[in-house]
């Protein structure tokens, strides 16, 4: 069954029904001949070299039958190489639809982290201002962040605010102020990272089905094409990385609001790292993606 569904295709072409007509007509007639079956044959057959050309006549309808085999497989081809562009066109431009969603919300969530970074900062709460410090000063640049951390923490108890309720009272409502701040922008993030399986996706299962179909165009360069695919794919799952690493920050962040929270360095260290881990990795991303769609959305469809 197989066998004949791949070569059924090629009986469409009418050269190939009259080869196979010509072949059994010359080769009836070769029987007749070699029979002897026609006592009076004509006169133009009379001679032995005319018999001789009659009984080999077959092979012009082996040539006409190969001929249309030939003509038939390079119009499949061309067929085949038809749809193939059109699904893999089809294919790629969803991938870079993909690219632009993805550069559109990594600025996003940038802007969210940036946002939420000058929150922590600029609070009237007094004990908040001394745990999250607008800019560390210029003595402390060499420290590591653990370092900063403690001496923020150190600092912040030399000044007895933790005892004094009036500003336990601000620090609280600052905590309810930051909360308000983040709560769309967890929101926003969780709903990017529920919709990954469905609009972020990076598709490749046409190109790898039709590759050896693609190759065989003229002027096209499957290397570039493939190395902008695996780029594309590459984008997606550093971008994942991204999502999951903010993610881990806000996570963090809301620990350390709620209520029973112990007022300590550690939950602020570990703020301060993902705090900083994030942005650098999320800079460094957007700054990359932004170069590269460019040069992306320049790929040369089929």
């Amino acid at each position: 069954m197989l066998l004949l569904s791949s070569i059924k295709p090629y009986f469409t072409d009418p050269l190939i029904w009259i080869g196979f007509i010509l072949i059994l007509m010359f080769l009836l007639t070769k029987y007749i001949l070699n029979n002897n079956i026609i006592t009076q044959a004509p006169e133009w057959l009379a001679s032995e070299s005319s018999k001789k050309l009659i009984k080999h006549s077959y092979i012009l309808g082996i040539a006409v039958t190969l001929i249309g085999f030939g003509i038939q497989h390079q119009e499949l081809d061309k067929a085949q190489q038809a749809l193939a562009k059109s699904l893999i066109n089809t294919e790629t431009k969803s991938n870079l639809a993909t690219i632009q969603l993805i550069s559109k919300n990594s600025q996003t969530i940038l802007n969210s982290h940036q946002n939420l970074y000058e929150t922590l900062r600029h609070t009237d709460s007094k004990i908040m201002q001394h745990l999250f410090p607008v800019k560390e000063p210029s003595s402390d640049k060499n420290k590591q962040l653990s370092q900063q951390v403690e001496a923020a923490f150190n600092a912040l108890k030399d000044t007895n605010l933790l005892k004094n309720k009036t500003a336990m009272n601000a620090f609280n409502t600052s905590k309810k102020d930051i909360k308000a701040v983040i709560s769309p922008i967890k929101k926003s993030l969780y709903a990017m990272q529920n919709l990954e399986e469905d609009k972020t996706l990076i598709e490749s299962q046409h190109w790898h089905i039709h590759k050896e179909t693609i190759t065989k165009i003229d002027g096209f360069d499957p290397t570039e094409f493939e190395q902008n695919l695996i780029l594309m794919q590459t984008l997606k799952t550093e971008y994942q990385q991204i999502l999951e690493d903010n993610a881990g920050y806000i996570d963090e962040i809301m620990n350390f609001l709620e209520p029973s929270t112990f007022i300590g360095n550690g939950p602020v260290f570990q703020i301060m790292t993902k705090e900083k881990n994030s942005l650098d990795s999320l800079i460094k991303f957007n700054n990359k993606i932004k170069t590269t769609l460019p040069e992306l959305q320049r790929m040369h469809l089929l």
